[in-house]
């Protein structure tokens, strides 16, 4: 669900394998760490600085295009040694459009996977029940008009509850040493946004927009969702929450941003 994906299919872009790839965008771009790339939403920097991801999460059905800058990109672009991605957000039209979507998963419909050793035989051995998984995602957006070729408004949500589990170690030692040797991790995400655009003649247009990223890992290890660390810690922590706002004339100078 996370259209920095994309930006593998520029030449030059590449998924990282290293270490930490949970600190940024998860794209090496000519060959820097994810951490290197810059984020810019509607000409406004979308960039936690210390970690180099996204602040605010934007689902893909929010995106109208993006551009993946790979080298020699303008001055308008800084604070980044790989690339940038500007993005552009979608915005309401004169035709009210919609969509609702939701996507499901669960253990029941999984068989047990593979514990890890292997019998006398050398046949490996299964797990006897599937350890616990579910997964909902669910969301929509509505865009439209407020006043015919001059006002429009773009609003969407989108909700991610995951319960998952994960294996402290599967060797003869930790499963006698160590209890318990499987904890529940989980995640729990929500995402809006508020748009509003407006034709102010044939020559200016400005527009005022409100995300808000609210999410909770539990159990997680390393310093950001999705480290390569092993599990580090058994708590609920809540990685970022607050809004990001920003209001952006013809003169694409950002008058105020605001990020927690």
């Amino acid at each position: 669900r996370n259209f920095s994906a994309l930006a593998t299919l520029s030449p030059g872009a590449t998924t990282s394998t290293a270490t930490g790839t949970g600190q940024g965008t998860g794209v090496s771009i000519s060959g820097q760490r994810p951490f290197s790339n810059g984020i810019v939403v509607d000409g406004a920097s979308n960039q936690m600085q210390f970690y180099g991801r996204q602040a605010n999460d934007f689902p893909q059905d929010w995106i109208q295009e993006f551009q993946v800058l790979t080298n020699s990109f303008s001055a308008e672009f800084g604070q980044a040694a790989g690339g940038m991605l500007n993005v552009i957000t979608r915005s309401g039209a004169n035709r009210t459009s919609a969509r609702a979507y939701g996507f499901f998963r669960d253990d029941s419909f999984d068989k047990p996977p593979f514990a890890g050793r292997y019998d006398a035989n050398l046949n490996p051995v299964f797990l006897d029940t599937t350890p616990p998984f579910t997964q909902q995602r669910w969301g929509g957006f509505v865009g439209g008009l407020i006043a015919k070729d001059k006002l429009f408004y773009f609003g969407g949500i989108e909700r991610l509850d995951l319960t998952s589990s994960d294996v402290l170690g599967i060797s003869d030692y930790w499963r006698q040493t160590v209890s318990p040797t499987v904890i529940a991790t989980g995640e729990k995400e929500t995402v809006g946004i508020i748009k509003v655009d407006a034709n102010l003649n044939q020559k200016n247009r400005g527009y005022f927009r409100y995300t808000n990223t609210y999410r909770r890992d539990a159990n997680v290890g390393g310093t950001s969702p999705g480290a390569a660390a092993q599990l580090e810690t058994l708590e609920t922590r809540q990685t970022f929450g607050g809004p990001l706002w920003n209001v952006l004339g013809n003169w694409t100078t950002t008058l105020s941003n605001k990020a927690f």
